[in-house]
Parts: structure tokens; sequence; C-alpha cells
């Protein structure tokens, strides 16, 4: 199965429409047996340009939390796909994501100021409880 990113005039940002076909295409492949290998593309010049920021600028808090959840669950979703995911730029795709729902959301402007890569913690990492 080939799943593209179809939003070049944005780099492939992640938008709600983008997270909406994302969950069609993940249900069918769920339901249906067929497919074994699924490759991830980007229409265009990028695989995923990232959350977009536009959308996200003009979500409430909680409306973004359950932005940003939902695409988490989504990612789960596609890493227990009984299929070879094959993807490019995953790094990049998630890292935006894994920013997000950091507990330290300011390392990504510290490392931008710093002219350095964000340093996270790992892949969709756990918030830490309060004590």
């Amino acid at each position: 199965a080939l799943l593209t990113f179809n939003r070049p005039e944005a780099l492939n940002a992640v938008d709600a429409a983008v997270l909406d076909d994302l969950e069609r295409a993940l249900a069918r492949l769920e339901a249906e047996g067929e497919a074994r290998v699924v490759v991830l593309t980007g229409a265009g010049r990028a695989f995923v340009g990232g959350g977009d920021i536009a959308h996200m600028a003009v979500l409430a808090p909680d409306e973004g939390e359950r932005f940003v959840h939902r695409g988490q669950a989504l990612l789960r979703r596609l890493e227990r796909l009984p299929k070879v995911t094959v993807a490019g730029l995953v790094l990049e795709a998630e890292a935006w994501l894994v920013n997000f729902c950091a507990d330290d959301r300011v390392e990504g402007l510290r490392a931008f100021l710093e002219k350095r890569r964000p340093a996270y913690r790992g892949r969709l990492a756990p918030r830490r409880q309060e004590s």
C-alpha cells in the first residue's frame, strides 16, 4: 500500500484534514489483509513538514492538546500495524510531535537559537507525572 501525504503547497504539514486522511487509510489497512508492506511518502519536495503551525495557532489549548494526542494515537496505530512500514525522514516528521508532548516545550526554541538540533527524550515520550 502506498500512503502519500498530499499537501505539497504546505510541505505536507500535518493539520486536522491530514489526520482524518491518515485515520481513514489506517482503518482500511487494518480491515484489509491484502497489503503486506506500507510505504509512506510525501508529495512534492518534502516528506512531512511536521505540524502545521498555522493550523495549530488557531486552536484553543484544549483543542491543541487533543490534536497532538490524536496524532500520537495515529502514530502508535501505525507502529502496531502488522505490516512492514517504510518511510523516509521519519525522525523529522515526528520530531514536531515529540517536542509538543515533551515537558520541556522550550527545547525546540532553545535548540533553534543555539543553532543545533533539539534533544528529544525519545519517540512519543510520555509526560512525567507530577509528584
